[in-house]
């Protein structure tokens, strides 16, 4: 994975600052905010990974496991598909086996082995 010295802030849903690091140095305490709160807001510049590494760093630490699927949200079909090629080229694997996305009309995904879903 590519890692990245820009900041990234976790906040949960309330606003409040919970955590600042940078993308590259996720550790213990990124997983230990995930499970406390349900709802975390990933805020950092253009570029930090969130789109990309921090869903790698979830599905390696087995939250795609067990028929999940780590979803992600992109505001464009481009932006959609670029960000599932991204992440299919760093893990090794075939766009629409463990990564795959889904746009309006076209879906690259498969039932049985996608873990990580663009969206």
């Amino acid at each position: 994975m590519r890692r990245n010295a820009q900041r990234l802030t976790v906040r949960n849903i309330s606003g409040t600052v919970t955590w600042m690091a940078t993308v590259g140095s996720i550790g213990i305490t990124f997983y230990i905010c995930w499970e406390k709160y349900q709802t975390l807001v990933l805020v950092g510049e253009t570029g930090s990974g969130k789109s990309t590494q921090i869903p790698q760093y979830l599905l390696e630490a087995g939250w795609g496991n067990k028929g999940f699927v780590i979803g992600i949200t992109q505001p464009r079909r481009v932006a959609a598909v670029t960000v599932a090629q991204r992440i299919a080229e760093e893990r090794g694997s075939i766009l629409g086996q463990e990564i795959g996305y889904a746009i309006r009309f076209e879906n690259f995904t498969n039932a049985e082995s996608t873990r990580i879903k663009v969206i």
